[in-house]
C-alpha cells in the first residue's frame, strides 16, 4: 500500500467511510504474522486513528471476544482486507 493511499484510507475513515474487514496483520520489520482473525481466539481487528506529534496515526485494535487485547501502531504493519462480496 503506498503512503497516498494509506494517507487516503485514514481520512476516508475520519470521514465516516466504511472500512473492509481487516482479516490479519503482520510486522514487515520482522516478516511474521502478528494476529490473525480466527487463530488463537482473535474475533476482530479494527483500523481506527489516534492523534500523533503531526497528526493522525493509524492504529489497531485486536479483539478477542468483546475484550480489546491489543493495540499496536499500524505504521509499519501489512494488513490484509476480507475482499468484498459481490
Amino acid at each position: 500500500m503506498s503512503i497516498k493511499s494509506m494517507v487516503d484510507e485514514v481520512f476516508a475513515i475520519d470521514n465516516g467511510a466504511e472500512v473492509p474487514e481487516i482479516l490479519y496483520v503482520s510486522c514487515d520489520m520482522i516478516q511474521q504474522d502478528i494476529y490473525i482473525v480466527g487463530i488463537d481466539g482473535v474475533t476482530k481487528i479494527d483500523l481506527y486513528h489516534e492523534n500523533g506529534q503531526m497528526g493522525y496515526v493509524p492504529w489497531l485494535a485486536i479483539y478477542k471476544g468483546d475484550f480489546l487485547y491489543a493495540r499496536m501502531d499500524a505504521s509499519h504493519m501489512r494488513i490484509v482486507y476480507k475482499e468484498a462480496s459481490k
